[in-house]
């Protein structure tokens, strides 16, 4: 099976922002019905974020935030990949500004619709982005939506 109509959205709570990574890599092939381990490698330019505001956007480039001059990916590797009652957990590593850290992610199948959703939460202050002065207070949410079509 191979990614198809990849969309990956962000949520920051705390100041009520939305936004969207416009550029991304994910694996040329994924199995999601088979239980052997597999290794996926996700990259997402965080040059490609889009929050509605430019002048925002570019400011999270600096130095101080996603420092896109030294670091211009932020990269994802799974762990592990376990069939749940209702969908797929994945374990990995996220690697954002040279910090890495595991993450989880939940993936379900919307019953009525072809398509999957990743869902998870990290805090941008646990890489080195401090948004706001309380951890709690610089939760990320996102949510990666994407189909699945037969490779050729």
């Amino acid at each position: 099976m191979r990614f198809t109509n990849v969309d990956v959205r962000f949520t920051f709570p705390s100041k009520n922002v939305k936004g969207t990574f416009t550029q991304f890599s994910f694996p040329d092939t994924v199995h999601l019905d088979s239980l052997q381990p597999q290794e996926w490698k996700a990259s997402i330019q965080v040059g490609s974020i889009e929050t509605g505001n430019a002048i925002r956007d570019w400011h999270l480039m600096s130095k101080k935030y996603f420092n896109r001059k030294e670091f211009t990916t932020m990269e994802f590797h799974t762990e592990s990949l376990i069939k749940t009652s209702n969908g797929y957990q994945i374990k990995g590593n996220i690697r954002i500004k040279g910090v890495q850290k595991p993450l989880e992610l939940r993936i379900e199948k919307n019953p009525s619709k072809d398509y999957y959703t990743a869902i998870g939460e990290l805090f941008s202050s646990d890489f080195g982005i401090w948004i706001k002065k309380k951890k709690e207070e610089n939760k990320v949410t996102f949510r990666i939506r994407f189909g699945l079509k037969e490779s050729l």
